[in-house]
């Protein structure tokens, strides 16, 4: 037995019973997906805490095969019990401190930027001070840690989830503890947050490398912004090269006020805005339109590479913007000059 116990506070991965106020931005299997992610970075944040682990579990069912499948044999499980949230935090740390630790910090699953050197660090706050709790971006908190049980911080009222984490840290000093902020994460529950998630992670390899960071990138939704202006001689071919990403992307035609048959050449399957002519006011009107998270610009004679939804998805998990290179099927020297001129031009930015 060691000095301290970490408890994991997390519920069973259901579809439609776990981050639901990410629907219908994810469907109720990928909310669930997600919360395994989380669930998996949790994994390797245990193995590096100086702590017993505890995991306490709500299901509905009383099974909890995934979160059993994912924390292994190595960690004590026990279902949470209480009426509120609140009271259930309060039980568990209460239950584990009785067992003889010294200190016991508890942490929500829905904080994927957590690391195990931030847990580790607020023990060794606990061996100075009376309490931990660590901040939320939104006002709520993602840790809190004891020596000895205290009701105070889960006895709180607050109306807005905003001023939750200056009430728990109130509650505690009026009962006299001496209470020590630690790190400051966001947490994950609605889009803004997955949009805030994948913007951190551009600059660190962490969050790319981790499962979340993993399950976001590979499901950043795309969408295909394709120009058109008297099209007809290409806009079939483009369509027989964009049509097995119908499941992937969103794919989008935006005519400039065509006078051939490009628009009664695409296809229903497809999306078809009509435009003011204009290769900017045609992009612009269909960014507006668009739902992906990341917009790919497409020129109607172009001919893509192999893999080109792994591709966007792989270079945007960690850049702002890119392109692929360009080349034509033209030996002629301005075309030539043209290519390479374009690649370094792209390169450099």
């Amino acid at each position: 037995m060691k000095d301290n116990a970490y408890i994991i506070f997390s519920r069973e991965p259901v579809p439609g019973q776990t981050k639901t106020r990410l629907m219908p931005y994810y469907t109720s299997e990928q909310c669930a997906a997600l919360h395994c992610c989380f669930l998996k970075d949790f994994k390797n944040i245990a193995d590096n805490v100086d702590a017993d682990i505890f995991v306490y579990y709500h299901s509905p069912s009383g099974s909890f095969p995934l979160i059993r499948e994912i924390f292994g044999p190595e960690v004590q499980y026990f279902p949470q019990r209480g009426e509120s949230l609140n009271l259930k935090m309060h039980n568990a740390i209460t239950d584990v401190l009785e067992m003889g630790y010294s200190s016991c910090i508890l942490t929500g699953t829905d904080i994927p930027a957590l690391t195990a050197e931030s847990v580790n660090y607020a023990f060794r706050r606990l061996d100075e001070d009376d309490a931990v709790i660590g901040r939320t971006v939104d006002g709520g908190y993602h840790l809190i840690g004891l020596h000895k049980p205290c009701y105070a911080p889960f006895a709180i009222n607050t109306p807005e989830p905003g001023e939750v984490y200056d009430a728990a840290v109130k509650a505690m000093t009026d009962e006299g503890l001496k209470v020590t902020p630690v790190h400051e994460y966001p947490d994950i529950d609605f889009k803004e947050d997955i949009d805030r998630f994948r913007k951190d992670m551009r600059t660190s390899r962490a969050l790319r490398e981790s499962a979340t960071g993993r399950f976001i990138a590979n499901t950043a939704r795309i969408s295909i912004i394709i120009p058109t202006y008297n099209e007809e001689s290409t806009v079939v071919g483009m369509q027989d090269m964009l049509r097995p990403y119908l499941d992937d992307a969103e794919i989008i035609f935006v005519d400039g006020g065509s006078t051939d048959r490009t628009c009664e050449l695409i296809s229903h399957e497809f999306k078809l805005i009509n435009s003011a002519k204009g290769r900017a006011i045609q992009l612009n009107m269909a960014a507006e339109e668009a739902t992906g998270d990341i917009l790919f610009f497409l020129h109607c004679d172009s001919i893509l590479p192999d893999n080109v939804i792994g591709e966007i998805r792989s270079v945007m998990a960690d850049h702002v913007y890119g392109c692929w290179g360009v080349k034509f099927d033209s030996h002629h020297i301005f075309m030539i000059t043209n290519k390479y001129i374009s690649n370094f031009r792209a390169y450099v930015r």
